[in-house]
């Protein structure tokens, strides 16, 4: 089952997203994965639904939404920076725990680009996150902007104030400021917990370094893939196993541990 979600974030803004529940029989709780999309992106991309509902057939409940200034949110595209988009993640997962269907000890979060900031930095300081993604996550936002908005008005943004990323999609100077606050490597290096690094070889917006640094960093297992940047198929079902395997089987270990501990 498909619904439509909303919820706060610290700013008070409404963020929307979808939501799916597997259909229920025994009122049963379920591992919850969160999706976050990537600079540009929303909710509603291909690649993103593709995910959602694989993820959903496996038996998951899964949360795609709209972070702040994107899709069918609230908020500007030309304010929005890292900061603000982790506190967004965290609103996700606050809004999942209030649902009674969601298993809490088995939630994961699976970012693209950007959104693989966001799940370094929650993988390393949410104690919530119980296993991670990040596919083609970002460590250094040069390059990408590059691509999105060529070098030579990267290089004049702070006299610009404002370059365009795609049409009609603006950002300001403060937001390169803000996330060269984070060292996210050094978070990284914070991660306990079940983590996967997915990059395509074909991708030159982010490229293999920052996978293998992130990989590295977070003593992460590394999978690549014959992609681009926007990801497909190979990713999706690399991120589906990594769940089914650090969220499913262990949810099925620690209730069959309970089971024994109950028969004693």
């Amino acid at each position: 089952m498909k619904k439509e979600i909303s919820f706060k974030n610290s700013k008070g803004q409404t963020l929307r997203g979808d939501l799916y529940v597997p259909e229920e029989k025994y009122k049963l709780k379920y591992p919850a994965v969160i999706v976050c999309h990537g600079l540009a992106g929303n909710k509603d991309a291909k690649n993103k639904v593709d995910l959602a509902e694989e993820l959903f057939k496996n038996g998951f409940l899964v949360l795609k939404f709209d972070f702040h200034g994107h899709g069918k949110s609230e908020g500007e595209f030309h304010d929005i920076n890292l900061t603000q988009e982790i506190d967004d993640a965290k609103s996700a997962i606050t809004a999942l725990y209030s649902l009674r269907e969601v298993d809490k000890k088995n939630l994961g979060l699976v970012g693209h680009s950007f959104g693989g900031a966001v799940t370094i930095m929650m993988a390393a300081t949410d104690s919530r996150v119980k296993s991670a993604v990040s596919i083609a996550g970002v460590i250094d936002m040069i390059r990408p902007l590059n691509n999105y908005a060529g070098t030579k008005r990267v290089k004049k943004w702070k006299e610009l104030d404002k370059i365009e990323v795609e049409p009609g999609m603006s950002l300001k100077y403060s937001f390169i400021e803000d996330f060269n606050k984070y060292d996210i490597l050094s978070y990284a290096k914070k991660i306990k917990i079940p983590f996967l690094v997915i990059n395509g070889t074909k991708d030159y917006s982010v490229g293999m370094n920052q996978a293998k640094a992130i990989a590295t960093a977070a003593r992460a297992q590394l999978v690549t893939v014959n992609e681009d940047h926007n990801f497909g198929r190979e990713s999706i079902t690399a991120a589906v196993n990594w769940f089914n395997k650090t969220l499913r089987q262990r949810r099925i270990k620690d209730s069959a541990g309970l089971k024994l501990k109950n028969l004693r």
